[in-house]
């Protein structure tokens, strides 16, 4: 066991080293698939390669085992265990991603407007706004109903909902008075979810 968890944590560090993570920033982790001789499942057991030098390594794994088969059936079984998979996971630390909202760019939705069409909504037909998804701009509150268009979707916002622009040009569509119960919630000093 050892010298297959050796092989592997090699061809780990080879791929993350392939990847360009620094030494510093690579971490393998080791786990040994565990189950009661012949049993269809099985669970995966998290181990420390030192384990493997002693004897009493393997008894920690069937007693560690025998703990997580207990608290997931709450019994267990006088019968063998055996060992089903061995598994070196790599983990490479990279820097977190940033993502930087846009600004509002002070343009009204009005500049995004292409024209006012009817559509079909519940039963009947309702005269709605036609806004061009490219033109609007962080901030941009759409009333509906209304149309937003783009080159490779549509998006409706009904009739009693509004469409709201977010800094990362997402168009949050929520019902109509849902801003003003947010804003009484933060008022009060209650808790927002």
């Amino acid at each position: 066991m050892r010298r297959t968890f050796e092989e592997l944590d090699k061809q780990c560090r080879d791929w993350l080293r392939s990847e360009h993570i620094p030494k510093k920033n690579q971490n393998v982790r080791y786990q040994v698939d565990m189950r009661y001789y012949r049993q269809g499942y099985e669970f995966p057991i998290s181990i420390e390669l030192n384990w493997l030098d002693k004897q009493s390594g393997l008894e920690k794994m069937v007693q560690r085992f025998r703990e997580i088969h207990y608290q997931n059936y709450g019994f267990n079984i006088d019968h063998e265990v055996e060992i089903v998979n061995l598994r070196a996971i790599a983990v490479g630390v990279v820097p977190k991603v940033e993502l930087r909202g846009h600004r509002s760019a002070g343009r009204s939705p009005a500049s995004a407007l292409i024209e006012k069409r009817k559509i079909h909504v519940h039963g009947k037909w309702v005269a709605a706004p036609l806004y061009d998804r490219d033109k609007l701009a962080t901030g941009n509150r759409i009333e509906g109903p209304a149309v937003i268009t783009q080159k490779d979707s549509t998006t409706l916002i009904l009739p009693g909902h509004f469409g709201s622009v977010d800094p990362f040009l997402n168009i949050l569509i929520w019902p109509k008075g849902h801003r003003a119960k947010a804003e009484r919630r933060g008022k009060r000093g209650g808790r927002r979810k």
